[in-house]
């Protein structure tokens, strides 16, 4: 059996990593407060999904005092009838922003991260966040996604919530999260393409949902990020949750009738 050896200096470069890791999630958290309030600014970030009705009472001209100028730096593609570069880079960004802030905390309970593990992880995922631009596009163009970045279609809505209920309790999902612990929580030269493709794969369809919950609604970054990290450590959460998407589906596809 091969013993695996690190480098004598491997706790020092581990805990650098591990500082590293924590400064990009909070970079990324940080770009997604701006921009939520920046909507707030503009008065619509009680729009921006289930639940941000609470915000409603959020004074705008606070915002903007807290700002400065609130529109300087906007990821929210809340004033735009049609895209160009600029708001395609903008839509990246915001993806790019919310896989740091809901993706990077899964590595927690990974023993040994290094700089090309890092990069080869976000690589898989920001991959992932070219087809998500081009597929948030498409739903924009189409009339399907409102200006606050939620899925206008309730009955779609339903259907995807329903769909990403199946999938947290079928078998498929168990089977994907095994993996996917294993080879985060693996002590080896595991690359970060693999463990990003196994975690891709397990969890893509759970942040789909964020195109039915709303592209920018805080609650639901936090709650789908907190699934994510403790379903990991908590298997049954995958089942329990799958039962609340089935049941979320189900409770807005009767209110389309």
């Amino acid at each position: 059996m091969r013993t695996l050896t690190y480098p004598a200096d491997a706790p020092t470069r581990q805990i650098g990593m591990l500082l590293t890791t924590l400064g990009l999630i909070g970079l990324g958290w940080g770009v997604i407060l701006w921009a939520w309030l920046d909507m707030a600014a503009r008065g619509v970030v009680a729009q921006s999904g289930p639940g941000t009705g609470v915000f409603a009472g959020l004074s705008a001209y606070k915002v903007s005092d807290l700002l400065g100028q609130p529109y300087r730096f906007s990821l929210c593609l809340t004033d735009v009838e049609t895209w160009g570069m600029s708001e395609t880079l903008r839509a990246y960004a915001m993806w790019a922003a919310m896989i740091a802030a809901m993706m990077l905390p899964t590595l927690f309970s990974r023993r040994y991260l290094s700089p090309r593990f890092i990069v080869g992880y976000l690589g898989i995922w920001l991959g992932l966040c070219g087809v998500a631009t081009a597929l948030q596009w498409a739903l924009f163009s189409g009339g399907l996604l409102s200006p606050q970045m939620v899925l206008t279609h309730t009955g779609w809505g339903a259907a995807i919530l329903i769909l990403i209920g199946f999938y947290q309790i079928s078998p498929v999902k168990a089977q994907r999260l095994h993996l996917c612990r294993q080879t985060v929580a693996s002590t080896g030269s595991t690359s970060g393409l693999s463990v990003g493709w196994q975690c891709v794969r397990c969890c893509a369809p759970v942040m789909a949902g964020m195109f039915v919950l709303g592209l920018m609604n805080l609650l639901a970054m936090i709650g789908l990020t907190l699934l994510m990290v403790w379903e990991r450590r908590v298997p049954s959460l995958a089942r329990l949750s799958g039962w609340g998407f089935i049941l979320g589906g189900a409770v807005m596809g009767i209110n389309v009738f």
